[in-house]
């Protein structure tokens, strides 16, 4: 993997997008195959208010190439942040 980027945040409630910010910690990360490696990813957020009580979610894509192929890849990364008492019922929005 050779970058980390925030897509987007939701929910959008009453049009208010959550703020946030990210980046990796330790890449390049080169991972052979069936091998496992990990990266760190650290940032900021503020939840937004629902009618679930405050929630963010964060959309992160990282990006990379194959070691042999040198095929582009992205893995997706999503990271769900709640307030105490908030409570999931239906669709996100």
């Amino acid at each position: 993997m050779q970058r980390l980027e925030l897509t987007h945040a939701t929910p959008r409630p009453g049009r208010q997008t959550p703020s946030a910010s990210a980046r990796a910690d330790d890449l390049p990360v080169v991972i052979g195959s069936g091998q496992t490696r990990s990266f760190s990813i650290s940032g900021t957020y503020e939840l937004v208010e629902t009618d679930e009580g405050d929630k963010a979610n964060l959309h992160l894509r990282a990006t990379g190439a194959g070691a042999v192929s040198s095929e582009p890849f992205e893995v997706g990364i999503n990271v769900h942040l709640r307030s105490p008492g908030a409570r999931e019922s239906g669709p996100v929005r």
